[in-house]
């Protein structure tokens, strides 16, 4: 069943990056047939093919100068830099008002995030560049100037497909539902990479929020986090059989308790629930003969 599952999922992860994928693998063979022009300079044998009856259009004088080229790069440039100051900063006001309200791990996720420095960094690099050929345009070749104006444009459109991207990562991470799944399989990758301190600090993280959100009377995405923290658990002893995540999440289990008992929370009897349930759901995991005495004694200690 677990294995139909990754298999499903492996798919999924397939066909929604298989559209950018090709796109990219289109892009990169165009670039290295205009690499390839560049390096070799075949100009001699352009200029030939343009001399016979087959020159309809003077690329050197004809399409160069029917093509705005500053007109597009300053385009380009005000483009992305609009986009770059406005985007990125209503997103990073977002991002501190979220963590404001539930924890300030989220600053640092959108901090490391892959998608986050990918698109700076191209919007950044496609700018520069821009700005670079926009001054020294005037003294390359006309056709190294159509190569790296084609370059930069194929750079814009890869800005704006990684910027779709991060919206979806920025739309995932403001909404605490989605931000759940996303710190689990953050805890799973980090268990499997024996990553304990990395562990232990995405665990805390979604302590913090079910307690904020009981704090802001928001009982749903409270009770929504104390039963992912729940399966987090069991999917750590029956899948990894490792006990990364048990005291920490049992430690979360606590403040979340102390803080329903204060204040008289109906969830004060889900997490109560949990308790009593560990120990019978440590007991049925397969090839339990290994580890039960240390989980045993690990629980037994914590309780105490």
């Amino acid at each position: 069943m677990l294995r139909s599952f990754k298999i499903r999922e492996v798919i999924q992860k397939i066909s929604k990056f298989s559209t950018f994928t090709t796109f990219l693998f289109i892009i990169t063979e165009i670039t290295l047939l205009f690499t390839f022009i560049v390096l070799f300079d075949i100009q001699p044998v352009i200029e030939y093919l343009l001399t016979n009856d087959t020159n309809f259009l003077n690329l050197n004088e004809d399409l160069f100068s029917k093509i705005p080229i500053v007109e597009l790069l300053v385009a380009i440039i005000g483009a992305l830099s609009a986009i770059l100051a406005i985007v990125f900063s209503l997103t990073i006001i977002s991002i501190e008002s979220v963590s404001e309200k539930y924890t300030p791990y989220i600053i640092e996720k959108y901090r490391k995030n892959k998608k986050t420095r990918y698109t700076l960094y191209a919007f950044i690099l496609v700018i520069v560049a821009s700005l670079f050929l926009l001054l020294v345009q005037g003294l390359l070749v006309a056709y190294y100037v159509l190569f790296y104006m084609f370059l930069i444009i194929i750079g814009f459109i890869v800005c704006f497909i990684l910027l779709i991207d991060y919206f979806y990562f920025i739309f995932d991470i403001i909404n605490p539902i989605k931000l759940s799944s996303m710190l689990v399989e953050e805890v799973v990758s980090n268990i499997k990479d024996s990553k304990k301190e990395e562990i232990e600090t995405t665990i805390i993280a979604m302590g913090d929020i079910s307690i904020k959100s009981l704090q802001r009377h928001e009982e749903d995405i409270a009770n929504h986090y104390i039963n992912e923290l729940y399966k987090l658990f069991l999917r750590t002893i029956s899948e990894f059989q490792k006990l990364d995540t048990m005291h920490t999440i049992l430690d979360s289990y606590q403040h979340m308790l102390g803080y329903c008992i204060e204040s008289k929370s109906e969830l004060r009897l889900g997490i109560l629930n949990i308790y009593l349930d560990i120990p019978r759901q440590i007991y049925y995991v397969e090839n339990i003969n290994k580890f039960d005495k240390e989980v045993f004694s690990e629980y037994h200690t914590y309780l105490n």
